[in-house]
Parts: structure tokens; sequence; C-alpha cells
């Protein structure tokens, strides 16, 4: 697959994982374990913020170690930091453009 579109799938992931948290519900084990798999697949393709990977690569992680009886606001959060990970890196890649 290419860059964009999976970069698109895994928003799309992301989404679903905070409109479940939105509505009260603690994101499926499977729904995670795709975000985890798809994130680590996107930070194989180099030159995209490479230096950026490994503090983004290791929120996904944090995240995907949480389980179903984590409090939604410990699932917030760590969505939360997957973001501000992910902002960062667009911004030190336009930086680079």
């Amino acid at each position: 697959m290419k860059f964009r579109p999976l970069k698109r799938q895994l928003q799309k992931l992301f989404k679903e994982m905070q409109f479940d948290i939105r509505n009260g519900i603690t994101p499926t084990a499977s729904l995670v374990a795709e975000f985890t798999r798809q994130a680590e697949t996107m930070v194989s393709y180099p030159g995209f913020g490479d230096e950026n990977y490994p503090a983004f690569l290791d929120a996904v992680r944090q995240l995907s170690h949480l389980h179903s009886d984590t409090t939604l606001p410990i699932w917030q959060r760590q969505l939360d930091n997957i973001t501000e990970r992910r902002q960062h890196c667009h911004e030190s890649f336009k930086k680079n453009v």
C-alpha cells in the first residue's frame, strides 16, 4: 500500500477509537491491534519524518497495552498523546520540505 492511502486508513481507525471513547465505549482489541499494525507499517516508509517515528510509535504502543478495563480518561489521554506526536511529526516534516 502506498503511504498516503495508508495514512488515510490510519486516520479512519483513529477516528473510530475517538468515536468509541466519546460514546463511553472502550475500543475493541481488534481495532487497537489494527491501528497498531498499520502505524508500524507507516513508520517503515522512509522520508516522511523518520526522526519523529520513534516517539509516535512509542505512543501507539502505549495505547496498545491498554485493556478493556482501563478507564476511558486514560484511553483519551493516550489518544491525545498520539495526536500530539502526529502533529509534531507533521509540523517537522513541513519545515523540512
